[in-house]
């Protein structure tokens, strides 16, 4: 297959639920040895996917506090977006690179996970 393939893997596990479902079905046919570039971007689009759902939950309770929420409702969401971007574009770069702000942190809670 090749490396344009695994790139392609990889920029898909940043895309919420479906394209990480996908992504994580083309990586499951390959060895275990090369799965591991897949692997990586699969915990970071995991990790990201994970954190929004926690902050979704907060969100939802700073939303009775008027004007705050959403204030940091859009703030956040934006943030959100630009990460999974750097993501999608380390990915489309055949970078391993964390993600800011929580990726090492993914990347070591979930160490080992999809290879």
């Amino acid at each position: 297959m090749g490396e344009d393939y695994d790139k392609i893997i990889s920029i898909l596990a940043y895309i919420p639920f479906i394209g990480w479902i996908i992504a994580l079905i083309l990586n499951s046919d390959k060895a275990a040895d090369e799965k591991s570039y897949n692997a990586f971007h699969l915990r970071q689009g995991l990790g990201l996917f994970i954190v929004y759902l926690i902050y979704s939950l907060l969100s939802w309770l700073i939303t009775w506090i008027p004007y705050l929420g959403i204030f940091a409702d859009r703030v956040i969401v934006f943030i959100f977006i630009i990460i999974a971007i750097m993501g999608i574009l380390n990915a489309s770069k055949g970078m391993k690179k964390p993600l800011p702000l929580f990726g090492e942190k993914v990347d070591a809670v979930l160490a080992g996970a999809f290879e």
